[in-house]
């Protein structure tokens, strides 16, 4: 998308003033004169020039949407002096989006990410850190454990602000589950992966797996690492400020499983393997599914699909703990923005409590603020927000985060995740492989 240029409607040295934080003044003096003399009166009024800035969405749901739209207009209606240009963009461009913008100095003031993803951008300069500009309140109206994920270890800052989370949970066709006298899961009492499997295996017949979630590409490797937090599994180590990839028990065991209902149980089908998250609900409400592994925001899909039975939303199967690596939209300022003070204004009003409960309900995802986890619009509504909301309990800081190419050896290592998964290599030749593919991604970050 071509992006439009903020349009200058200030001179050079009034735009150095605004950058600086300053402002100009107009005085006006009063003289009444006195039989004894002369008094005057001063006052003094500020007036900010008018700037214009670019705010990049990259909501996709049609609930996102209007909240994005909603927030955007409610702000350009309270403020004296600013302007937000909402700009519609595409996950799946954003990163090119960026190279290339950020190259030419025509970057968006705000943009919308997620947090691991910025930690290349920080790396190279293009991005304000945040700490120098928020208020304090608006730092303290979400934790500090949220914060550190938009902070990169050897790079001082604060590089996004994060505003929704997403976890993994079960959304299961209950009609099917008590057709094959399967007892739901619940926040207080979870599955095991080895019951998940077991209830997997119950509910398969005919023209139905117990099963499925998407396992293609990427965004399926990322997934099944995500959800292996749960069963201790890091997939990365640093030695000697190294990172390298490992594959032990922990780190096989979900694949293993996963490998197993497809190929000895028939459980789940190896049609996951091209299946993106939208396609495997679609065959969840055609009843060709009795269960889905997917992110919270589905609820949303399963809602507007209307299916002909009752479903319900459980929480994703535990191991060792429940833990589940986070991974948190966040909106961030480039560092080519010619107005920085007022792009933090906007993003301080788009991320407060009162807007993160609108943007949550848009999304279908946890907000991060404390004060919006705590919001009756969410703790009242009904569609399985309260399992949602006590699954953001269980999100956990991961060591993926803190690598600048992970997003490189989840595409890289791929092949190797397919090809197992397919059935088409061994347990070691998958091991072995995802190392052989994935540290020369991992070097590249060393």
């Amino acid at each position: 998308m071509k992006l439009r240029k903020i349009n200058q409607i200030i001179a050079s040295a009034s735009l150095l003033a605004l950058i600086a934080g300053c402002a100009s003044t107009t005085e006006s003096t009063n003289t009444e004169n006195e039989s004894n003399g002369a008094s005057s009166d001063s006052s003094t009024e500020t007036v900010m020039e008018p700037v214009e800035i670019e705010f990049y969405s990259l909501a996709w749901q049609e609930g996102a949407i209007a909240s994005h739209e909603e927030i955007v207009d409610a702000f350009n209606a309270q403020s004296d002096y600013i302007t937000v240009n909402l700009i519609q963009g595409d996950w799946g461009a954003i990163d090119q989006l960026l190279t290339t913008c950020f190259e030419a100095s025509t970057c968006p003031d705000v943009f919308h990410f997620e947090d691991g993803a910025l930690r290349t951008y920080a790396g190279r300069g293009n991005l304000v850190d945040l700490s120098t500009l928020m208020s304090e309140e608006f730092r303290s109206s979400m934790p500090e454990s949220a914060w550190a994920t938009t902070q990169f270890g050897d790079l001082e800052g604060i590089y996004g602000a994060p505003f929704l989370m997403e976890s993994r949970l079960i959304l299961a066709n209950k009609d099917m589950m008590n057709a094959a006298g399967v007892a739901p899961a619940t926040v207080e009492d979870p599955w095991t992966w080895a019951e998940f499997r077991s209830a997997a295996d119950k509910m398969t017949k005919s023209g139905v797996h117990g099963a499925g979630m998407s396992l293609r590409g990427s965004g399926g490797v990322n997934g099944v690492v995500r959800l292996a937090s749960s069963v201790g599994a890091n997939y990365f180590e640093n030695s000697n400020g190294s990172w390298t990839t490992i594959m032990g028990p922990n780190e096989l065991e979900l694949p293993k499983l996963l490998h197993d209902m497809i190929h000895v149980d028939g459980s789940m089908s190896a049609d996951m393997l091209g299946q993106s998250g939208s396609g495997v609900n679609t065959l969840f409400l055609q009843e060709a599914l009795a269960m889905q592994i997917t992110g919270d925001y589905m609820r949303s899909q399963v809602v507007a699909g209307e299916p002909a039975f009752e479903w319900i939303a459980m929480p994703a199967p535990i191991g060792v703990s429940a833990k589940q690596a986070n991974n948190s939209q966040t909106f961030s300022i480039a560092a080519t923005s010619d107005s920085p003070d007022a792009a933090m204004e906007f993003l301080e009003f788009a991320l407060s409590a009162e807007s993160q409960v609108k943007l949550a309900l848009g999304d279908w995802l946890v907000p991060v603020a404390t004060d919006a986890l705590k919001s009756p619009d969410l703790t009242g509504a009904g569609d399985f927000w309260d399992v949602s909301l006590a699954l953001a309990l269980n999100l956990d800081y991961a060591a993926w985060q803190e690598i600048s190419t992970y997003g490189d050896w989840r595409s890289e290592s791929a092949p190797a995740w397919f090809d197992y998964l397919n059935g088409d290599i061994s347990l070691s030749e998958f091991s072995s492989r995802v190392i052989s593919l994935g540290d020369p991604a991992l070097a590249r970050a060393n």
